[in-house]
């Protein structure tokens, strides 16, 4: 696998936009700037960093995203969804999809959604411009090939999203991505009782849940999804696309 495991566990950290109740509090995120913190538990105040990392609205509707496939689990996250009458997106990376172009259909056929998460996973800032453009324009290459689809969102690797990349990216067309809830689903301490239990103490109308259906098998991730889903069904959570989430909220 040519994107270091040691580097995502280091990077992986997610600017946590969640209601604290309190104005003016900033949450520090490890790797990255303070964001300021919500300004009450309804309406979460804008990412100010041009990536959107949730939307405001007060339907309860949730997007969950999937980075680093497809794989070995993607397959049963399209089925967790369709189960409970949901979307998801996926983030997928060139290479994965080059070795698992039948995989991308099925996400296609499902009406779930189809975003860039870059070529080989390497972060941005070890990337020039041009490197960055060719990263995401052989992705999309692959994924045309096995949908017809060209991606319209992207998500830097490691969240790690330098201002001026992020600029050329929505230069070149594309909504860049964040999340604001992170159970940490990719760690080797994950377990689907922990993943399940972050997400659903976490989430907020208008949440975008950042976990992984790839490039291993994810025993934590799908068993979370068993628990969580169902749950979040049952509080009257609708599960929608990150393209849905933006077209019935402001980010």
């Amino acid at each position: 696998m040519s994107f270091r495991r040691a580097s995502m566990r280091r990077a992986l950290a997610l600017p946590l936009a969640l209601a604290l109740g309190v104005v003016g509090v900033a949450v520090a995120v490890e790797g990255r700037a303070p964001v300021p913190a919500a300004a009450g538990t309804a309406r979460p105040a804008s990412a100010p960093d041009g990536v959107v990392h949730f939307v405001r609205t007060d339907e309860r509707l949730v997007a969950f995203t999937f980075d680093d496939g497809p794989g070995p689990a993607t397959a049963a996250v399209v089925d967790r969804f369709r189960a409970v009458g949901g979307r998801a997106t996926f983030f997928v990376l060139g290479l994965q999809a080059e070795r698992y172009p039948g995989l991308l259909a099925r996400i296609a056929e499902a009406g779930d959604e189809i975003g860039n998460h870059t070529y080989s996973h390497t972060w941005a800032s070890r990337l020039s411009a041009a490197q960055l453009a060719s990263e995401i324009a052989r992705t999309d290459e692959v994924v045309r090939r096995a949908t017809g689809l060209s991606p319209r969102l992207f998500r830097f690797p490691g969240f790690i999203s330098p201002p001026g990349l992020v600029k050329r990216v929505q230069a070149m067309g594309y909504t860049v991505v964040g999340g604001s809830v992170d159970p940490r689903d990719w760690t080797r301490a994950a377990t689907a009782a922990g993943v399940a239990r972050h997400v659903l103490d976490h989430v907020f109308p208008g949440a975008i849940v950042v976990m992984h259906d790839g490039p291993d098998a994810r025993e934590a991730t799908l068993g979370a999804l068993a628990i969580a889903l169902p749950e979040l069904r049952a509080r009257g959570y609708r599960f929608v696309t990150v393209s849905e989430l933006l077209r019935e909220g402001s980010p």
